[in-house]
């Protein structure tokens, strides 16, 4: 961010210099001919990339927002605050000047450039003047000078490369004008490759990011495109174990764009995924099996760490589907999980379907609690909702009467405030049934709880749930959630949510060393976006993804601690 930041001074600063002002604000500078668009430039190995149409009016808007005056105050953006202060008073000092500067799209792409760093590259249209900057090539080495830059050139298919020194930062930077383009990048590679990609096919020649585009809207203040088959190398370079729910990005998905919206007391991501059909997708499994409402929140605890709703409107249809792509993209596992399930049904005398599958209905959630203050320490619950006590409780005293009389498991069963928490003692359980969606649950002991089974790995975990309930400690009883919440649509296919306070342990632990360091230093700015939000479900072809952070803004504080 700072160093996208000093791009943009240096295209003030290129504006309000005497002779870069007529430059910029003249017609009579407008070379015609054809116009190259900043997205051709984009190399295609880009992780992320953001557009904007008005790049000075859409950083004004920006900079007013009390999202970005709380950010600008942690001390992971006091750098980016100096040059951001100093850009906007810029702008104010020079608003003649700057009303009628022309611009048009910007674009900013993050690259990695080893396995461990990324970079950004920065593509601007300057409005049919850019290349008129050989005619300026020498005021501009000079203007550069003057501003404290060791300044060398250097070329590149006939390309003029601008290759700047800051000795206060020892940093170089990179600048470059194809045609009507100015490139700006802080690495010398990714430079020349922007310039190579420009007689490559464009980005926007592929037809999926395409497609993705077109559901954008201009009209917002920035649009971000996320592409899947780069974004595991990120991810692989911050943490030393990739989270589960994670995993595998690039195979489900090809790519995302979002419209990014900015109110005073919200960050809103609005857009849509393509999935990749090249490979089985998960995503597929919701294709054409209705949605679930949102409801575990009403009995999980209200230091839930992070949770993921996965709605339908019938089980058994969903289920059907699930293990159509299991045998897709998995044939062995799908053997192994026909096999061990028709085996186990020989041996207890069962019915998966009729014993576990009628009374599932519309929504399986996984969730992750801290179990110490330290939040350190964390437990895993699996739940199931069902709407017929009396035939849920009729079909699992079923299953545990065969299991008891056909083999030599026996069951520990106690009660707690009325509630029966029973050990199963088999390991593995749920693997027969749902492979990697709930891994977490090795040993499973599980009670019954409102209108859901719930289970976990030790019976501790199920007190402490139960005493949450009862007490009415719950996510749903907790008015900054229920708020939050509201935001989102009532159904869904999956909702992930996301409270980064008490998430912070489990991040930590998963994360390699010097993540941690970072993650530690920037943990108030972390935790001051205490939920994160995330839904998403067919539509149009497509997946809709909302995904919607919440600042804990100083004068909203005891709201959230209410």
């Amino acid at each position: 961010m700072k160093r996208v930041l000093k791009f943009l001074l240096w295209i003030i600063i290129l504006a309000v210099a005497a002779f870069a002002g007529y430059f910029f604000l003249s017609d009579a500078f407008d070379t015609g001919g054809e116009k190259r668009r900043p997205l051709e430039f984009v190399p295609a190995d880009f992780v992320y990339l953001i557009e904007s149409d008005r790049p000075i009016g859409d950083w004004q808007d920006l900079s007013e927002t009390e999202v970005w005056q709380h950010l600008k105050g942690k001390e992971f953006f006091a750098d980016i605050a100096e040059n951001a202060n100093y850009l906007d008073s810029l702008l104010e000092a020079n608003q003649t000047v700057v009303k009628y500067i022309q611009l048009g799209d910007l674009v900013i792409s993050a690259h990695m450039i080893s396995r461990e760093e990324y970079e950004f590259m920065i593509a601007v249209d300057m409005k049919g003047k850019g290349s008129l900057f050989a005619k300026f090539k020498q005021p501009m080495v000079a203007l550069f000078k003057e501003l404290g830059y060791q300044v060398k050139t250097d070329s590149y298919f006939q390309i003029d490369i601008f290759e700047l020194y800051d000795p206060a930062y020892k940093e170089y930077m990179f600048i470059s004008v194809v045609e009507n383009v100015l490139l700006f990048s802080y690495d010398r590679k990714l430079i020349r490759e922007a310039i190579a990609q420009s007689e490559k096919p464009a980005i926007t020649d592929d037809a999926a990011f395409a497609s993705v585009r077109s559901k954008t809207s201009r009209s917002e203040l920035y649009n971000l495109f996320i592409n899947y088959g780069e974004l595991n190398k990120m991810l692989a370079a911050f943490s030393s174990e990739t989270p589960e729910f994670l995993r595998d990005l690039d195979e489900t998905m090809k790519y995302s764009g979002f419209d990014l919206t900015l109110k005073d007391d919200e960050v809103l991501l609005n857009g849509y995924a393509l999935q990749n059909d090249s490979t089985p997708s998960y995503l597929r499994v919701f294709k054409d099996v209705g949605q679930g409402k949102i409801n575990a929140a009403k009995i999980l605890p209200q230091n839930t760490a992070m949770f993921t709703s996965v709605g339908f409107d019938d089980f058994a249809d969903f289920y059907t589907r699930f293990t159509g792509y299991m045998e897709e993209s998995d044939p062995q596992g799908y053997r192994d999980l026909e096999k061990n399930q028709r085996r186990l049904e020989k041996l207890l005398k069962i019915e998966f379907e009729r014993d576990f599958f009628s009374w599932m209905k519309d929504e399986i959630v996984s969730g992750i609690v801290p179990t110490n203050e330290a939040g350190t320490k964390y437990t895993y619950y699996a739940m199931l909702h069902f709407d017929d006590y009396d035939q849920v409780k009729e079909r699992m005293d079923y299953v545990l009467e065969r299991i008891d009389k056909r083999t030599p498991v026996k069951f520990d069963e106690i009660e707690h405030n009325g509630f029966p928490i029973i050990d199963m003692d088999l390991n593995g359980f749920f693997k027969i049934f749902f492979k990697k969606l709930f891994s977490e649950i090795e040993k499973p002991h599980f009670t019954y709880l409102d209108d859901y089974v719930v289970f976990a790995n030790d019976t501790t975990s199920l007190i402490n749930l139960i005493d949450n309930y009862n007490s009415q400690q719950t996510l749903a009883k907790l008015d900054a959630y229920d708020d939050y919440v509201g935001t989102f649509d009532g159904s869904s296919n999956i909702f992930t949510y996301l409270n980064n306070k008490n998430l912070y342990g489990y991040l930590y632990q998963t994360l390699d060393v010097e993540t941690r360091r970072d993650l530690k230093k920037n943990k108030d700015l972390i935790q001051s976006f205490p939920q994160v939000g995330l839904q998403l479900y067919p539509s149009g072809g497509m997946y809709k993804m909302v995904l919607i952070y919440h600042p804990l803004l100083q004068a909203h504080e005891s709201d959230y601690r209410r």
